[in-house]
């Protein structure tokens, strides 16, 4: 009895990451607090 890949395979899912509100809020004022060009990416 041979088992074919279809049976045998496991599907993969992404997971997203939650970010909370807070969170996001934080990110955006470091950001809007960058003077410098390429201080958002350092």
């Amino acid at each position: 009895m041979a088992i074919r890949a279809e049976e045998t395979e496991i599907e993969v899912r992404a997971y997203r990451r939650p970010f909370s509100a807070a969170y996001k809020l934080r990110i955006l004022a470091e950001a809007d607090a960058c003077t410098e060009p390429g201080a958002i990416g350092a």
